[in-house]
């Protein structure tokens, strides 16, 4: 507001000053204590007078207000603060243009102005320390409260600076203000008003923590903590941000603490934390600078046994294991698998395997949240198993003795003489099976046994006695089927290289005997026999000694299929051809249709130099293709027939006019005759179809034709031939058969 003016006030006014009354301050009251702008105010007021405070008697004017009706005025503007300390107002009004003297003075005291800006510091290890701004030489103190009131004060010094430290204090969650005092009467302390409110967290420091202490997945967790007295305070140790079911709390006032896990600890890497707990409030987290690794226990094994041979398919197997986690076992440094372990902590490596003969160094390490245990080690040996000896795959022909059977693949089976453990002969297993070829041994019973070696070092027991009958093979007859022709090759296989074999018809010595045996054991002869029903047998022969008589074959044997040699396929024939070919001395060729085997065409007895020709006994459909086939029979049996043979028949052949029987003729004259309308007509030399003897003429409307000839005839009696090449719709002209002419006499001019 601003400062009022006396404008009611006539100045030129010559009327008589009044002097009024002068104000009285009732507030502050005296020796009370004031803030620096208190409320002033008093009574004996004029209304609207002007009321006016200054300092004491002086002339500094503190503010001013106006009086009311009621006589009662208070203090509305103030100029100025009012300084700390004991301060002496008093107060005048002026009305217009009269005005009072200065009233009676009052005295109270000013607080001093509140702390400015408190600083707080945490001092190790519980501590908290307070500083900042103040009066010269005021008092300050300090309220922490909670559950209880704490308070401590200091003093200003001469450059306006204090601290004030808590040095121990138990942890809790305080309300902090702080005020400052002077003094002004010994011992009054005048104070200022407090601070606002502050909350003070003090919260447990954080404790100490050592390297971890861990044996078999067990760790120890030990460190320092802070002490309060006799109050009882905990520690808590996480994993990871967490608490641990297996890690319990410590509690106690010690200063220093130890935690130990109840039981194992999973494996893995964990971050360890550890936090103080006092008066029921937790300090921060102090962390570990290394992670605690914890590593698997190394597994037992239990299987194999130790220093004991195994079979091929060893049991392995362990206890000891984390669950839930793996065990990756090797062998001889080679990975084989990797198995869970069971909730009891064992595992296995089912027996199902099958493990070369040798020594073998297992390792196992147990695998659990990225964790690898130290490796455990289990020495064994797997045992070379006995060889197999397959007497279906064995063979003891004197020259050739041969044992086979199955073994371990890769190993040598080595074959000994019983009686005196003389080598004999070596195989190797080879997909799963061996074969020994043996020395040639005589006829008689051979007692051998095997020793089965693997990798040249791993030997096998020796294998029970096994007895060997050798014999000579009984050949084996492979052809031919059921039925065949009667001239063959018989073939057989068993045979032994520089031995023969003997055949049996019908169980009697045949002309066919003393056969070699090739090199690869086959051999076959050629059989020609008579028709009809035949068992062969065969008997080998080595060194004088004999096979039993091999299984008997039956065949029916038939006549041989005969050959054809004419006609040649797609040849062109008159319309009674004549067929020929080769078969047997004595059998019948039967000419038939194809298809048609009752249609016979023609039938013929073979000649003793195995040639058969017999014309058609029928007219054959002029003009167009003919299937036949042949057989060859004897007694009752036939060969079966040849394979179907298609020529044309060709079409019946043109008539000659001229020249008829005995004409007499010139040496180049013209020929003529009759077809059918557009036929060409060819005229050829009588001996020779190829040498034609004139133009070819093509037969008019009427189905006459004229051929003059270009050659020149030799004079005498001649014969010359003729065909047509007939017109056929949509296809290739029908040729026809050829017309030998009657004879006619060729006169020279």
């Amino acid at each position: 507001m601003d400062e009022p003016t006396l404008a009611s006030v006539d100045t030129n006014d010559s009327s008589p000053k009044v002097k009024l009354l002068a104000p009285v301050i009732l507030l502050p009251a005296k020796g009370s204590i004031e803030d620096s702008r208190p409320i002033i105010s008093g009574d004996v007021a004029y209304q609207n007078a002007l009321i006016e405070v200054f300092f004491d008697t002086t002339d500094v004017r503190l503010g001013w207000g106006y009086g009311g009706a009621d006589g009662r005025w208070t203090l509305t503007t103030f100029d100025r603060d009012m300084p700390h300390g004991l301060n002496a107002l008093s107060a005048k009004q002026t009305l217009g243009a009269d005005f009072s003297d200065r009233g009676f003075r009052r005295t109270f005291y000013v607080r001093p102005a509140p702390l400015p800006n408190v600083g707080i510091s945490y001092p190790p290890p519980t501590g908290v320390r307070f500083a900042g701004k103040g009066i010269p030489n005021a008092r300050v103190t300090v309220y922490l409260s909670a559950q209880q009131l704490i308070s401590s004060a200091t003093y200003v010094d001469a450059r306006g600076d204090w601290s004030l430290e808590f040095p121990r204090v138990l942890p809790n969650i305080f309300r902090m203000n702080a005020e400052q005092a002077i003094q002004v009467d010994t011992p009054q302390w005048i104070p200022s008003q407090p601070t606002p409110d502050r909350e003070l967290r003090l919260m447990p420091p954080r404790p100490g923590l050592n390297p971890v202490v861990e044996t078999a997945q067990v760790p120890t967790f030990n460190g320092s903590r802070n002490v309060w007295g006799d109050v009882v305070g905990q520690i808590q140790i996480k994993l990871n941000g967490n608490t641990h079911p297996l890690l319990p709390l410590y509690a106690g006032n010690g200063a220093t603490f130890s935690i130990t896990a109840s039981s194992k600890i999973a494996p893995g890497r964990y971050e360890v934390s550890a936090l103080q707990w006092v008066n029921t409030h937790w300090s921060e987290a102090t962390i570990l600078n290394e992670q605690l690794r914890i590593v698997p226990l190394p597994t037992t094994f239990i299987e194999p046994p130790l220093g004991l041979p195994s079979g091929q398919s060893p049991r392995i197997s362990g206890e000891g294991a984390w669950y839930p986690g793996k065990v990756k076992l090797s062998a001889n440094g080679t990975e084989l698998t990797i198995i869970d372990v069971q909730a009891n902590g064992t595992w296995s490596f089912p027996a199902n395997k099958l493990w070369n003969p040798g020594a073998y160094e297992l390792k196992a390490q147990v695998l659990a949240n990225n964790e690898v245990s130290l490796e455990q080690a289990r020495s064994f040996s797997v045992k070379t198993p006995t060889a197999i000896v397959d007497p279906a795959g064995s063979s003891a022909s004197p020259h050739h003795v041969t044992l086979s059977g199955t073994g371990w693949e890769g190993a040598w089976v080595e074959v000994f003489r019983f009686q005196n453990r003389t080598p004999l002969g070596r195989g190797q297993v080879i997909n799963g099976t061996w074969h020994a070829d043996l020395a040639e041994q005589p006829v008689g019973a051979l007692d051998v046994y095997t020793v089965q070696t693997y990798a040249n070092t791993h030997h096998s027991d020796e294998s029970a006695r096994f007895t060997i009958t050798v014999a000579v093979p009984v050949p084996v007859i492979t052809n031919p089927g059921a039925t065949g022709p009667r001239t063959f090759t018989l073939r057989g296989t068993k045979g032994v290289p520089g031995g023969t074999v003997d055949l049996l018809f019908n169980g009697k010595p045949s002309p066919y005997k003393d056969i070699e045996v090739a090199a690869s054991g086959s051999w076959e002869v050629n059989i020609d026999a008579g028709v009809g029903p035949l068992t062969l047998t065969g008997v080998q022969k080595f060194k004088g000694q004999p096979s039993s008589v091999s299984a008997a074959v039956a065949i029916t044997l038939l006549p041989n299929m005969p050959s054809l040699e004419t006609p040649a396929e797609s040849e062109y024939l008159s319309t009674r051809p004549v067929f020929s070919g080769f078969g047997d001395s004595g059998d019948t060729v039967f000419v038939v249709k194809n298809n048609a085997a009752t249609v016979i065409l023609g039938a013929v007895v073979v000649a003793p130099d195995g040639t058969w020709s017999v014309r058609s006994a029928l007219e054959l459909p002029a003009g167009a293709p003919y299937a036949f086939s042949i057989e060859q029979r004897r007694d009752s049996y036939n060969s079966g027939w040849h394979k179907t043979r298609t020529f044309n028949v060709l079409a019946t052949a043109p008539t000659f006019e001229v020249p008829a029987a005995f004409d007499r003729l010139g040496t180049q004259p013209q020929v003529s005759g009759r077809d059918v309308a557009g036929a060409k007509i060819t005229v050829a030399d009588a001996f020779d179809s190829q040498k034609t003897l004139g133009p070819v003429a093509t037969a008019d409307a009427t189905g006459e034709w004229r051929v003059p000839l270009s050659s020149v005839l030799p004079p005498g009696q001649n014969r010359i031939q003729l065909r047509a090449a007939r017109p056929v719709a949509g296809a290739a002209d029908a040729l026809s058969d050829w017309r030998l002419s009657e004879p006619f006499i060729v006169e020279s001019v």
